[in-house]
C-alpha cells in the first residue's frame, strides 16, 4: 500500500533509530560487531530492523519470483526470499486479432510466451499495471509537490498525486474504490483531503485470491489416459484450474480363442475392448498331450479287454496299449456262461477268465471245456469255486490238447466226492490260489487216485509260485494233494517248481487188485496197476523238484512222495515233516520219500534239495526203496542232503529192501547225515542206512557186514 508522506514517515523512523543506535557496525554471520586481534575495541551487539518486503523479480506463470528486504540499520544487509508462480502472470502475445488496452477489451488470439497457452475470443482487458510513484515535484513548507506513476502496458497512461505541503494536516474523506480488486490483481482505492481536493491518499486493495467451487470430472478417464478434474472461481467463472482426475481405466479384454492350441503348438486369444474396441493377441501355451486309458476293445467274460491311451486334446493321438481284466465272474451262471462259450469257439484259442466272487458249482464229469482242442484258457482273481454239496465230480477237468492256468483263484472240494478236484489230461499251470478241502472217496479203481489233482496219461502238471495244495485226502486210493497214473500209453508229468503241497492224507483200506494196504503217497502218489493186466499198456511217470515244500502229510508208505515206474527227479526244494505209518511189513514205511518197481525200472536222481525232520512208523524216515522183485531201483545221489530224519524200526535215513538188485550211488559220506533208527535186532539198527537182499553200492555188490553202521554215517566199500 503507498501512501502520500511516506518519504516524510521513513525519514522520521530513521532519525529516530539514528539517534538512538547512532554509528551502527557492520554485524558478523552472527548478527554481532566484534573488536580488533587485541580485543581493544568492545563489541556492539547489532539486532536487524528490517524494512518491508519488496518485489525484485515478479513471479510469473512458470516461475518463481524473489521479495527483497533490507536492513534499516544498514541497507547492505538484506534477506531474499522466493514466492510461488502466479499462475496469471502470462506474458501474451498477440497472434491474430485485436489486443487489449488498459480500458477496452481484445479480440483474437493470444499465447503465453512463458507456458505457450492460447486463448480465443475476448480478450480481457488488461487494466492499468502502475509503476512507483516518482516525486515530480518537491513539496515545501507552504506549497503542495507532486508525483507521478505510468501505466507499464502504455507510457501514455499516467496519474499524478498532490504531495501535501510539509505544514498541512489533511482531513480526509471516506474511500472510494477506483480500481476493484480481481482474484489475482490489486485493486486501488482513494480518499480526498476535505481542505485541498488535489491531496488524495491511494492505497491498494490487495488481490482477493480465487474462491474455488469444488473439483468436477470434466474429462472422463479412457483405457489409456487419466481424465481430467476442473474447479471454477466463484468470483469470475473464466478463472479455472485442472488437474490430473481419475487414473486411467486401463483395458478391459474380452478373449476369445482365435487359433487354438494343440498338443504341440501354442495357440493364439484375440482380446477385444469392452470400452474402446482396441484389440490385442496374446499366446496359449501348448496343451502337452494328457493321457487317458480308455477302453478301444471291451472285455468279456471270457477274454481280457484292450485300453490304450488316447489324448485327451486330440484323440488321433495314442500312446501305447495294455490288457485289461475281464469282467468279473461272481456267481455259478456266469460262470456257466463263460464255460459254454468256450466250449463252442472253436479249436486253438486264448480265453481269460476273471473269478472274484464266491459261488457252487456241481462236478463235472466230463471236460470242463469241452472237446475242443489247442486251447489255453487263463483263470485269475482271488475269488472261491467251492464243489456244491452232494454233487461229485471235478471243478476243472481238463481235456488232452487243452492247457489251463491258474494264478489266484481258490477250488474248494467236500468229504463226499469220489474224483479228484482238479483232472488233467492236457496241461495244467498253476501258479498262485489253492486246491483243498476235498476227499477222493473213488476206491474201486486206482486209475482215479488223487484227492487234490490227478495228471493222468498225456498230462502234464507244472507248480510254482505261491501256488497251494492242502487238507485234501485220498481215500481208498493213491496221492492225497497230486496223484500221477500212465495207464494209456501216454507219459503222465509233474514239474515241482514252487509252491506248497501240505496237510494231505492218502488212505488206502485195501483190495485184492492192489500191491499194498494202506494209501501211497499223501503229498505225491503214482496210481497202482492192476497185476492181471500185465505191462503191455504201462508208460512212465515223471516228477521233477527243483523248488517248494513237501511238508505235514500222511500216508502208509510215502508220507511225502510214493513213486514208481519212471523217474523222480530232485535238484532243489524241500521234502520234510511228513509220516509214513504202515507197520504190516519190511515194505513198508518212506517218511519223506517211498520208491517201488514192478513192471519196469524205477529211478531217483538226487542232485540238490533236503529231505529231512521226516518219520516213518517202521523204516526208513528218509527214504525206503523196494523192487518188487521184478525189476531194479536206481538211487543215484550227488547233491542235496538227507538228514534229521528218524525210523522207529530200520534206516532212519535211508532202508532198501532189494529182492532184485538196488543200484545205490553215493558222491559224499556227508550227504546222509544225523538220521535216528530205533530198531535193536541185527542186522538192522543203521542210523543213516539199512541195507536188506540183493544191492549194488557204487557198482560193488557189498560184504554182509554191512549190517554195521559206522559213526552214524555210510560205510563205503
Amino acid at each position: 500500500m503507498k501512501k502520500i508522506f511516506k518519504v516524510i514517515g521513513i525519514i522520521a523512523i530513521a532519525a529516530v533509530i539514528g539517534f538512538a543506535l547512532t554509528g551502527c557496525p557492520t554485524p558478523d554471520d552472527n548478527g554481532t560487531t566484534g573488536g580488533d586481534s587485541n580485543g581493544t575495541t568492545p563489541t556492539i551487539t547489532h539486532t536487524h530492523v528490517w524494512g518491508a518486503w519488496t518485489v525484485t523479480t515478479p513471479a510469473t506463470c512458470v516461475a518463481k519470483g524473489v521479495e527483497t528486504h533490507t536492513c534499516t540499520l544498514d541497507a547492505t544487509h538484506k534477506e531474499t526470499r522466493e514466492t510461488a508462480i502466479d499462475p496469471e502472470a502470462h506474458d501474451w502475445e498477440l497472434l491474430e486479432g485485436t489486443a487489449p488496452t488498459c480500458t477496452t477489451d481484445g479480440n483474437g488470439k493470444e499465447k503465453c510466451k512463458l507456458c505457450e497457452i492460447e486463448e480465443n475470443g475476448v480478450l480481457p482487458k488488461l487494466g492499468h499495471d502502475w509503476g512507483e510513484w516518482i516525486q515530480t515535484k518537491a513539496p515545501t513548507e507552504t506549497e503542495d509537490g507532486q508525483e507521478e506513476r505510468t501505466c507499464a502496458h502504455d507510457a501514455t497512461h499516467k496519474e499524478t498525486n498532490a504531495i501535501a505541503a510539509l505544514n498541512h494536516t489533511h482531513d480526509w474523506g471516506d474511500w472510494s474504490v477506483t480500481t476493484p480488486a480481481t482474484c489475482t490483481a490489486d485493486g486501488e482505492k482513494v480518499r480526498v483531503c476535505k481542505l485541498n481536493a488535489t491531496h488524495k491518499d491511494i492505497e491498494d486493495i490487495d488481490a482477493l485470491d480465487h474462491d474455488w467451487n469444488d473439483w468436477e470430472q470434466t474429462t472422463a478417464p479412457t483405457c489409456t489416459a487419466a481424465g481430467v478434474e476442473t474447479q471454477t472461481c466463484k468470483r469470475d467463472a473464466s478463472h479455472k484450474e485442472t488437474r490430473t482426475g481419475a487414473a486411467a481405466l486401463g483395458h478391459s479384454y474380452a478373449w476369445v480363442t482365435t487359433t487354438p492350441a494343440t498338443c504341440s503348438a501354442a495357440g493364439v486369444e484375440t482380446g477385444t475392448c469392452t470400452r474402446d474396441g482396441n484389440t490385442t493377441t496374446r499366446g496359449i501355451a501348448a496343451l502337452d498331450h494328457n493321457y487317458q486309458w480308455q477302453a478301444t476293445t471291451p472285455a468279456t467274460l471270457t477274454s481280457e479287454g484292450i485300453e490304450t491311451e488316447i489324448c485327451t486334446h486330440d484323440s488321433t493321438h495314442t500312446r501305447g496299449t495294455r490288457t485289461s481284466d475281464p469282467l468279473p465272474i461272481t456267481t455259478a451262471e456266469q460262470w456257466n456262461t463263460a464255460t459254454a462259450e468256450i466250449s463252442g469257439g472253436g479249436n486253438d484259442k486264448t480265453y481269460d477268465i476273471n473269478v472274484t466272487g464266491n459261488f457252487f458249482i456241481p462236478g463235472y464229469s466230463s471236460e470242463t471245456f469241452g472237446n475242443v482242442t489247442g486251447i489255453t484258457v487263463n483263470i485269475r482273481g482271488a475269488g472261491t469255486i467251492t464243489l456244491t454239496a452232494g454233487s461229485t465230480g471235478s471243478l476243472l477237468n481238463i481235456s488232452t490238447n487243452q492247457t489251463v492256468s491258474l494264478k489266484d483263484t481258490h477250488l474248494k472240494g467236500h468229504s463226499t466226492n469220489n474224483t479228484s478236484l482238479v483232472y488233467v489230461g492236457g496241461t495244467f499251470n498253476m501258479t498262485g490260489g489253492t486246491i483243498s478241502g476235498n476227499t477222493n472217496t473213488k476206491s474201486s479203481s486206482s486209475s482215479y487216485g488223487g484227492g487234490g489233482v490227478l495228471v493222468v496219461s498225456g498230462g502234464t502238471f507244472n507248480m510254482s509260485g505261491t501256488a497251494e495244495i492242502r487238507d485234501n485226502i485220498a481215500n481208498g486210493v493213491n496221492g492225497g494233494g497230486v496223484c500221477l497214473n500212465s495207464f494209456w500209453n501216454q507219459d503222465a508229468t509233474f514239474n515241482m517248481m514252487g509252491g506248497t503241497i501240505t496237510g494231505n492224507t492218502a488212505i488206502r483200506i485195501g483190495g485184492a487188485l492192489f500191491l499194498f494196504e494202506g494209501g501211497r503217497g499223501g503229498g505225491i502218489g503214482t496210481g497202482d496197476y492192476d497185476i492181471s493186466s500185465g505191462a503191455s499198456s504201462l508208460k512212465k511217470t515223471f516228477i521233477n523238484i527243483t523248488g517248494g515244500t513237501i511238508s505235514d502229510n500222511y500216508a502208509a508208505v510215502g508220507g511225502g512222495v510214493a513213486f514208481h515206474e519212471g523217474t523222480l527227479t530232485m535238484s532243489g526244494g524241500t521234502i520234510s515233516g511228513n509220516h509214513a505209518t504202515g507197520t504190516v511189513d519190511n515194505n513198508y514205511g518212506g517218511g519223506g520219500v517211498y520208491l517201488y518197481t514192478c513192471f519196469s525200472e524205477t529211478t531217483f536222481n538226487m542232485t540238490g534239495g533236503n529231505i529231512s525232520d521226516n518219520i516213518a512208523s517202521n523204516n526208513g524216515g528218509g527214504v525206503l526203496f523196494y523192487d518188487g522183485g521184478k525189476n531194479n531201483i536206481t538211487f543215484d545221489m550227488t547233491g542235496g542232503t538227507i538228514t534229521g530224519n528218524s525210523a522207529d524200526n530200520r534206516g532212519g535215513g535211508v532202508f532198501c529192501n532189494g529182492a532184485s538188485k538196488t543200484f545205490f550211488y553215493l558222491g559224499s559220506l556227508d550227504f546222509i547225515l544225523n538220521n535216528t533208527a530205533s530198531a535193536t535186532v541185527n542186522p538192522g539198527n543203521q542210523a543213516s542206512l539199512a541195507l536188506i537182499g540183493n544191492f549194488l553200492i557204487n557198482g560193488s555188490t557189498p560184504p554182509d557186514s554191512i549190517t554195521v553202521n559206522v559213526a552214524s554215517k555210510v560205510y563205503r566199500w
